[in-house]
């Protein structure tokens, strides 16, 4: 038996090292914090974004409103002058024609008489034709 024993060597003590891989619960808490801090942060840096974005969108629509308003402006006024324009045209034309007609009384013209007359009927359609446009006008001025 000794032999048995010289053969197999004293028990060595096996020594095992209990070492503590696992983070400390205020480390992980932290790491923990810090993570949502970081995905907060970022959801608030989205919302401020999408906040800029909409305030950039509204000035641009209320800048856009006052161009509407002030093209809707100036085509009023462009009609109203159109119009103007136009019918001082046809006066002074339905005068040249009135000279035109009372010469050719004067002078017993047929021919310019019937010319004349031909001319009052033109400006006439000229006349109802101004009459109609300024009805459309006065119809897409009036407040619906």
């Amino acid at each position: 038996m000794n032999d048995q024993t010289a053969a197999v060597p004293a028990e060595a003590e096996i020594q095992i090292e209990i070492t503590n891989d696992l983070p400390a619960p205020d480390q992980e808490l932290d790491r923990h914090t810090k993570n949502v801090s970081k995905r907060v942060n970022k959801l608030n840096q989205r919302a401020r974004e999408a906040e800029q974005r909409t305030e950039a969108y509204a000035n641009a629509l209320q800048q856009k409103e006052q161009e509407l308003q002030q093209m809707k402006g100036l085509f009023v006024k462009q009609s109203q002058a159109t119009l103007e324009a136009e019918e001082q045209k046809i006066k002074a034309q339905e005068a040249s024609v009135d000279d035109i007609y009372k010469k050719a009384v004067e002078s017993s013209d047929a021919d310019l008489m019937s010319k004349a007359t031909t001319l009052k009927n033109d400006i006439a359609i000229k006349k109802e034709k101004l009459n109609v446009a300024k009805a459309q006008y006065q119809a897409t001025q009036q407040p619906i």
